[in-house]
This record gives structure tokens, C-alpha cells and sequence, in this order.
């Protein structure tokens, strides 16, 4: 096989295309039937970008060609990807091959891009001609990422970009920050209080004192209002009773709790507790309730040391029953009933 050794240039009268968005052709040359067309994306990149190269050479059909490999250097330039397409009908009884490159520069700065050279031959000759065909060298032009004027140094920090004050927003937050105070307020107010506890109730005894000690202040006798005294010195012994003994006093008759207390053992306890009824108390309580009755129901018409005595025998008998038991001062008491009576 003779080697034909045959340089591209560019075709006469064609100059430099301007730089535009697409393609741009930088060479093209023709030997005999074989044509070759160089194409460069670009001339001009900053350093963060590549360059896209596309070589096409078109021949007859029965022509082979054989394009640079991926071996093949390119000025500096690193190989970031490629590809060789496989020959493809163009035109009547003519083929086509593209290789493509993507070429990642080394920096920024001005860069020439070498000579690529493509063979072409006659397959249905045994001795064909090797045609040779080789671009002319291509100037690029790699820009900095500081721009032209900058020479890779940083420069100091901003000073912060003053932003204008958003009243709205101030007002909106105010606004949402005082409904949730009023909410927390309102919340708190309702709250239910914690309960208190009870104050433990007072003993049986005491309660008697208290409401006895309340009777007199009402002064019922020197306003004419004996019976009613009398009925309300009743009651609080009753209650006392009930309070105390755990008996029924106030829903019975004076006959039927007499009744219910003479069923009961003497000198027994009427509750489970150190406390009784002595017989003394029992002769007490009964003749007590008896005078109380007759100012009651049968119009008698005490005297005033009748009533003194009354208060006294009833104060007596809530402070024995509450204590040690006293049968002396019952006795005495007891006496002092009937005397009067």
C-alpha cells in the first residue's frame, strides 16, 4: 500500500467563523473522494467546562477508514469521554464515521489543540492508495473562574447585605405572641383549684360543748322562750348520743329510747371504746329527759335555777361520758335532778 500524506487546510476564500452558540466548524478538508470536517463547540470555556469535538470524515462506500483512538494525545487535554460510532450510509453509494471527544482542560490559560490525523482506502483494491488526512493545529482558550481580571486570589468577605425591616412579620409575631399569653392566662384562670383537704371532724363531746356554748348566747329564756330552750338542750343531748354511742336518739321518743337503753347490759359499752354507761348516767340521762319533756309537752313552768341546773346537767353529762367515768358526781347530779323536780 503507497502512503499519501495530505494536510487539511481551509477551503479558500473561508474564514474563521465567529463564536455562536452551536457547533462551529473549524476545519475542513477533501482528498480525492474522501471529505473531513473538524468540529469544536467552543473556542473559549472557563475551567469548569470542557470541550465537545466531533471529526467526521465521508468516503465512497467501498472506502474504510481509520479515526484517532483513544490513545491518541491531545495537547494537554484530559479524555472525560468519547465515543466511535460505528460507519453509516450518508448519500448515494457513500459512508460516514463520527468519533466524538469531551476534552477537560488542565487549567486555565491558552491552549492549542494538536494535529489529528484520519486514513482512508479502497477495500475493493488488494494495492489501494492510503490516503492521509491531518487537521491543522487548533488555538483554545481556557478562562479562569475569578474572570480575566483575577488571578486565582480571594478576595475578603462581603460585609452583609442590610435586608429591609418587615413590619408586617414583627406585628404578626406580636400579635400571635400576645393571643398565646392571653390563652395561657384564660387556661390558668380556669383551672380547677387543687382540693383542699378536710379538716378532721371535731370529737363528739366537743361539738356538744360548742353547740351548748351557742344555745345560751341565744339568751332564749329571757326573751319567753323556755320551751324552745328546752326542746333545743334535748336535741343536743340526743345528738351527742348518737354522735358518741352510736344510738338512734334523735328519731325515738323519750319512752322508746328509754326503752332501747334499758335493753342494753349494764356497765356495757354501747360502741366498741374504753367509754360507757354507768347506771348513775343511765338514772341521769333518764330523769334529764323527763324534766326536758314536761317543759315540752306538759306546760311546766321552770324556774331560773331549774334551767341553770338543766345547763349544768347537761354540761356535766357530755364531759363524764367523754372521760373518766365519775359516778360520784353523777350521783350527786342525779340527786339534784329529783330535788328540783
Amino acid at each position: 500500500m503507497l502512503l499519501l500524506g495530505v494536510g487539511c487546510q481551509s477551503q479558500p476564500g473561508q474564514s474563521a467563523p465567529a463564536l455562536k452558540a452551536g457547533p462551529e466548524v473549524i476545519k475542513h478538508c477533501q482528498k480525492g473522494p474522501v471529505e473531513l470536517t473538524l468540529e469544536v463547540d467552543r473556542r473559549r470555556i472557563n475551567a469548569a467546562q470542557f470541550f465537545h469535538l466531533t471529526l467526521r470524515v465521508e468516503g465512497p462506500q467501498n472506502y474504510a477508514f481509520k479515526l484517532p483512538g483513544p490513545n491518541t494525545k491531545m495537547g494537554g487535554f484530559s479524555k472525560a469521554g468519547g465515543q466511535l460510532e460505528r460507519p453509516r450510509l450518508v448519500g448515494e453509494k457513500r459512508i460516514s464515521q463520527t468519533q466524538t471527544y469531551i476534552l477537560e482542560p488542565p487549567g486555565a490559560g491558552e491552549f492549542k489543540l494538536p494535529p489529528l490525523k484520519v486514513s482512508a482506502w479502497d477495500t475493493s483494491k488488494d494495492k489501494a492508495k492510503v490516503l492521509e488526512l491531518v487537521s491543522a493545529e487548533i488555538p483554545l482558550s481556557v478562562e479562569s473562574l475569578f474572570g480575566p481580571d483575577k488571578k486565582g486570589g480571594l478576595t475578603d468577605i462581603e460585609p452583609p447585605v442590610p435586608q429591609p425591616l418587615n413590619w408586617r412579620l414583627w406585628a404578626a409575631a406580636g400579635a400571635g405572641a400576645a393571643l398565646l399569653l392571653a390563652l395561657t392566662i384564660w387556661l390558668w384562670r380556669r383551672r380547677k383549684p387543687a382540693a383542699l383537704p378536710l379538716p378532721p371532724p371535731l370529737p363528739p363531746a366537743e361539738l356538744a360543748r360548742r353547740e351548748l356554748q351557742h344555745l345560751l348566747e341565744r339568751q332564749l329564756p329571757e326573751h319567753g322562750q323556755v320551751k324552745e330552750f328546752y326542746a333545743a338542750l334535748s336535741a343536743i343531748i340526743r345528738q351527742y348520743l348518737e354522735r358518741n354511742f352510736g344510738i338512734r336518739a334523735p328519731e325515738l321518743t323519750t319512752e322508746e329510747f328509754l326503752a332501747e337503753l334499758g335493753r342494753r347490759p349494764r356497765g356495757a359499752s354501747i360502741i366498741d371504746s374504753r367509754k360507757g354507761l354507768r347506771q348513775e348516767h343511765r338514772h341521769l340521762l333518764r330523769d334529764f329527759l323527763i324534766h326536758c319533756d314536761l317543759v315540752k309537752f306538759a306546760r311546766h313552768q321552770p324556774e331560773v335555777d331549774d334551767i341553770e341546773m338543766a345547763v349544768t346537767i347537761c354540761r356535766r353529762f357530755i364531759n363524764e361520758t367523754d372521760g373518766p367515768e365519775n359516778g360520784d358526781d353523777a350521783e350527786k347530779l342525779l340527786s339534784a335532778l329529783e330535788y328540783r323536780s
